[in-house]
Order: C-alpha cells, then sequence, then structure tokens
C-alpha cells in the first residue's frame, strides 16, 4: 500500500513520453510528485533526493520510490540546470567516449553504490516506506562482461548493496539490447524502435519484480495508454 505521498526518482525509464512505473504507482497514492529525468545519472539522482527533501520535509508517512540508472552518465551542474553527458550506446564506442570524457569505469561503479548506500541510510533514518531498483545490472560479473574491467574491490566492499539490486533491474528482467523479439513502439526519435519499456512491461515489471499488488481498475488504465503507443 503507497503512504500519503509517493515521490519517484530516476531516468527516463522514470519520466518518459508515456506513463512509466512511477506513473502506475502514482495512480495509487493521494499525491505524486514525479522527479524523474530523461538523460539523467545517478548523481543528478542522488542530490535531487537530497533537494526534495530540503522542499518537501519527507516523513514517515511518504514513499520514496528511486529507479537508479546506468553506472556510466556523468552529470554537471550549471548555469542553474543539470547537464547530461550519457556514454554512446554502441559499446565499440564506449572506450573512446571514457578516455575523451576522463571517466573511470571502476570510479563511476563505487559512486553509484556509495549513493545507494546513502540514500538507503538516509530514507531509514527518516522511516519512509523506500523501494529501490534499477535500470542497470550493478553485479560486478556484469559489468566485468560489458567492459573490459573487473571490479573486485567495490564488489566486496558494496556487498549488500549490489545484493539489493541482483533480481530488481531492468536490464536482467527485459534484456532489451540483446532481445528484439519483443514488438517496439516506433516515434521520430527512434524510427527502427524504441527501446523503452511501455507502459505494460513497467506493469509486469512492478507486479512481478517488485512484487507490487495493482488493482484491475489501474491495469485497465495502463492497457488503455499502452494501445495509445
Amino acid at each position: 500500500m503507497i503512504h500519503t505521498r509517493l515521490f519517484t526518482f530516476g531516468c527516463s525509464f522514470t519520466k518518459y513520453i508515456w506513463p512509466t512505473w512511477a506513473d502506475i504507482l502514482g495512480e495509487q497514492a493521494d499525491d505524486f510528485i514525479n522527479l524523474g529525468r530523461a538523460g539523467g545519472g545517478n548523481h543528478q539522482i542522488f542530490f535531487n533526493i537530497m533537494m526534495a527533501d530540503k522542499k518537501y520535509t519527507f516523513t514517515s508517512n511518504d514513499t520514496i520510490a528511486i529507479c537508479w540508472t546506468y553506472v556510466l552518465r556523468e552529470d554537471t551542474w550549471r548555469d542553474g540546470k543539470w547537464h547530461n553527458n550519457s556514454r554512446p550506446i554502441d559499446l565499440h564506442k564506449t572506450k573512446e567516449w571514457l578516455i575523451t570524457n576522463n571517466v573511470d569505469p571502476v570510479g563511476s561503479h563505487i559512486k553509484t553504490l556509495s549513493y545507494i548506500k546513502a540514500i538507503t541510510h538516509f530514507l531509514n533514518d527518516k522511516k519512509c516506506n523506500n523501494i529501490q531498483f534499477s535500470v542497470d545490472d550493478l553485479s560486478a560479473s556484469a559489468r566485468a562482461g560489458t567492459f573490459p574491467w573487473e571490479d573486485k574491490f567495490a564488489s566486496q566492499l558494496f556487498e549488500e548493496e549490489i545484493k539489493m539490486f541482483d533480481n530488481k533491474n531492468y536490464d536482467k528482467y527485459f534484456d532489451f539490447y540483446k532481445n528484439y523479439s519483443r514488438p517496439r513502439p516506433k516515434n521520430e526519435a527512434y524510427p527502427e524502435g524504441d527501446l523503452h519499456p511501455t507502459p505494460l512491461e513497467h506493469l509486469d515489471f512492478v507486479e512481478n519484480v517488485l512484487n507490487i499488488h495493482i488493482d484491475d481498475i489501474i491495469k485497465q488504465k495502463v492497457q488503455i495508454w499502452d494501445q495509445k503507443i
């Protein structure tokens, strides 16, 4: 059961051109504040959570739901707003991007796991109901399989935080970038097919991964959302 206010944080998997998991959960909340931002990284998510607490003052009656995003995203704040710098989708160009942007993958992994640890303790101290999951697979074995590096130090140091997300991430559940058998909606930004989860896929994730019950009236609404895209 969602508490009085629901605050959601994440990237485009949280706030997109069509409804996401956040909007589905928002249907069950008295007040719903979606602070997700397309392209945002975990640096930005961390600070948005802290800034939201300063603005709204989280209480034990609130639910804070966080979808941590891809580790290799760099955010900077300037001119009064966040600027995003994401790695290329083409993995062959990633090494060049890392060098050009002075990004160390192990450092990015440690930074994200540190944010997760800090936010978990922060929300527990606030006695908020908190829901945390991720887009990215945060396990060291998965990262080593994607990039030519191994992060033994972080995997040992942050073992507890990594286990929190072992079975709670979109990449592992849907495997969008390898499994093209699912029909994908096409739009101007993605003429060959948009890999962002559709509303029905978000519903699948909410019910079968997060194990949150969604009532039939909301499910019917999600069906309509899905048909529109």
